[in-house]
């Protein structure tokens, strides 16, 4: 057994023993020169993974997230850059979650280019927070999250290039999609978003430990299983 081993299930969400590390772990890799490293790390993934857009999204799919990305670029292109490097990822999110989650509040009103909505940094860490919970609930769904009692496993799984595709894009698009925007910490600006709803500090701060929790570990699968590589 791994000294990773000390990962806490997700779904314990009520758990605490364990997570503020996690939030540490994550919070540190925000810091301007961590930040910088490991986007250059990604760098040339996130490139391949981008042109992988038209061989690996089915056709019907590929349509409707080309609309999709053409109605947030006129809506808010700094949105819309920050998406882009993730179009593959979002292309390949299960139908239903596209057209339930991505096409539903607030990215409904977006795509009916609603005069009352306007960009802004809390919109944009709103929108961004369902990209990254649905990447995340990809990589849940492919069985590649790793937790407590899956963890070695899958350390040694052989796993397809379209899996590991999934283990990077969840590695790298929380950091970099829910950043500081506008002097404001994400969890700030997505705060200012639900501003008026009592109950949504506490679900933001549940929010954020659940996906520090989840960074971390895919960090640690991956380093993990590029050391395993490197022993074979």
């Amino acid at each position: 057994m791994t000294d990773t081993n000390i990962i806490i299930a997700q779904d314990e969400l009520d758990k605490q023993d364990g997570w503020d590390a996690a939030a540490s772990y994550v919070d540190a890799l925000r810091e301007p020169q961590a930040y910088a490293e490991i986007m250059a790390s990604y760098r040339d993934f996130l490139e391949h993974d981008g042109q992988q857009f038209d061989i690996l999204v089915p056709r019907k799919q590929a349509q409707a997230v080309r609309r999709w990305f053409k109605k947030i670029k006129a809506f808010d292109p700094v949105l819309y850059r920050a998406l882009l490097p993730f179009r593959t990822g979002i292309g390949l999110i299960d139908p239903k979650v596209f057209s339930e989650e991505l096409l539903g509040a607030p990215f409904d009103q977006i795509m009916a280019e609603d005069k009352a909505l306007t960009p802004s940094a809390a919109l944009r860490a709103r929108c961004c927070t369902l990209i990254v919970q649905d990447l995340f609930g990809q990589i849940e769904d492919e069985h590649l999250m790793p937790e407590d009692f899956n963890f070695d496993y899958l350390v040694t799984k052989p796993l397809s290039a379209a899996q590991e595709a999934w283990l990077k894009r969840g590695a790298i698009a929380y950091l970099s999609l829910l950043h500081d925007d506008e002097g404001k910490t994400w969890t700030e600006n997505l705060a200012t978003f639900f501003s008026g709803d009592t109950r949504s500090q506490q679900s933001i701060e549940r929010t954020k430990l659940n996906f520090d929790v989840r960074l971390r570990n895919l960090h640690f699968l991956l380093r993990e299983r590029a050391a395993q590589a490197t022993q074979s």
